[in-house]
């Protein structure tokens, strides 16, 4: 087989001049005797192959060359090689048996292609389906929804209707209502008037006369806080003397083994007669000792009556002792502006028999707050005395803990309460050291 440079392709045969397939021994022996002619064929053209097909299929099988021999040898009895003749074999018929394989190949490729193409359009085709059948579940159920919610818009309208005929009517009811409450407030105006000018002259009427009550009245409550007053200042001057008054308490610190001091000294009788007076009485008849300091303010420390644990007293049996003896609280919440809530100061909770020590200045706090107008003043609390010594031990009393209601988490308990150097001046008024005198004391007596 021979390829030109222009690609057609030639088949070359040899043929052996002068022999033929019995070539004796000697015709072996001198290849040279003999002459190899190659034999050319023109180049393939489609001439050539149309009558080459033509000649080939004329060929019967008995005919055609064993294709298994081809360009094959035999040994001979002797050892010497010996080529058999070229037998020229159609081309057609050795392509049809080299490129069977190749075609069986394509055509395996191509069944396998068009089952897996089938395969793949069936799956596909019933997913198609599937989502068909699916899609058109879904779109009866859309439509019935969407049925059922022009059901509802429908009933929505008519009972849409339905309210802006009830909303017309309310407006209309709500319009006779308006015009009716002005006609009442119109005639509730008329009638209060009315009543304002009857009651008007009727209080103006009466008038005269609770005014000439008020004054009597306040003349009478002037004149039972003035015997209070003198009667506390005497009572207080005959018992204690004319002052100045002090007062000694004792209390048991929290974790301290021994006893701390400090002394009130109290207000002079000229200025708060009946407070001072019924302090002295308590602490006079011990009503103070085995009470306790209780509560711990920002402002304040406080003290009750309220009994240490180990009295075996309560609270309740505290207070009876002072109610038993009529001194648990003032008649009246005295007070003297120059004696003011000022730090240090010592004054009643209220109307006792609770008292205090000012941490800072509470004139403002605990001082009168109403405008003077009123016949009683009940938010003001009496302020009486002032520590004098042992202040030390009053800010140890403050800086105690509390919880967040300012209850001391251990009271302080007041061991006892005593009045200090108590003198007593029997020599008469003019001997008295006050601007009260000459009501409290007659000359000659």
């Amino acid at each position: 087989m021979l390829r030109h440079r222009n690609g057609a392709v030639q088949e070359m045969l040899y043929v052996t001049q002068g022999c033929d397939d019995e070539c004796d021994s000697s015709a072996e022996d001198s290849p040279s005797s003999s002459t190899r002619i190659p034999l050319t064929r023109p180049p393939r053209t489609r001439a050539w192959s149309d009558s080459y097909h033509s000649q080939a299929r004329q060929v019967s099988p008995s005919q055609s060359p064993d294709l298994s021999r081809r360009r094959k040898f035999e040994r001979k009895s002797s050892d010497k090689m010996k080529y058999r003749p070229v037998t020229p074999v159609p081309m057609e018929i050795h392509s049809e048996k080299s490129k069977r394989p190749f075609v069986h190949f394509v055509t395996a490729i191509v069944v396998l292609m068009t089952a897996i193409t089938f395969l793949r359009t069936s799956y596909m085709q019933r997913n198609i389906n599937n989502v068909i059948n699916h899609s058109g579940s879904q779109v009866h159920i859309l439509q019935s929804s969407i049925a059922a919610m022009n059901e509802d818009l429908e009933q929505n309208r008519r009972r849409m209707k339905e309210l802006q005929i009830l909303n017309d009517d309310l407006i209309r009811h709500n319009e006779g209502l308006s015009h009716t409450s002005r006609s009442l407030d119109s005639e509730l105006q008329r009638r209060k008037a009315e009543f304002i000018f009857r009651e008007n002259e009727a209080y103006q009427s009466k008038l005269p006369s609770m005014r000439k009550k008020e004054t009597i009245l306040s003349k009478k409550v002037n004149a039972l806080v003035d015997k209070i007053q003198r009667d506390s200042y005497r009572d207080a001057y005959e018992r204690f003397g004319p002052g100045p008054h002090r007062v000694q308490f004792t209390v048991e610190l929290p974790g301290f083994s021994k006893y701390h001091t400090f002394v009130v000294e109290l207000a002079p009788l000229s200025k708060m007669p009946h407070s001072v007076h019924l302090f002295l009485d308590q602490v006079y008849h011990d009503l103070w000792d085995d009470c306790s300091f209780v509560f711990n303010a920002p402002h304040v420390i406080q003290a009750g009556a309220f009994p240490i644990s180990k009295s075996g007293k309560s609270y309740e049996d505290k207070m009876d002792e002072f109610d038993e003896m009529g001194l648990s609280t003032v008649h009246f919440q005295e007070y003297n502006e120059e004696y003011p809530h000022k730090q240090w100061t010592v004054g009643f909770a209220d109307t006792g028999p609770d008292f205090y020590i000012n941490m800072q200045d509470n004139s403002e706090k605990h001082g009168p707050r109403s405008k003077g107008d009123e016949l009683f003043d009940e938010t003001v609390d009496p302020c009486f005395g002032e520590i004098i010594q042992g202040r030390k031990t009053i800010e140890m009393i403050y800086s105690l803990p509390a919880d967040r209601d300012f209850v001391l988490e251990n009271p302080v308990h007041i061991v006892e309460a005593r009045i200090m150097d108590i003198e007593t001046d029997r020599r008469g008024a003019e001997f008295a050291p006050h601007d009260m005198k000459n009501k409290h004391f007659v000359a000659g007596r």
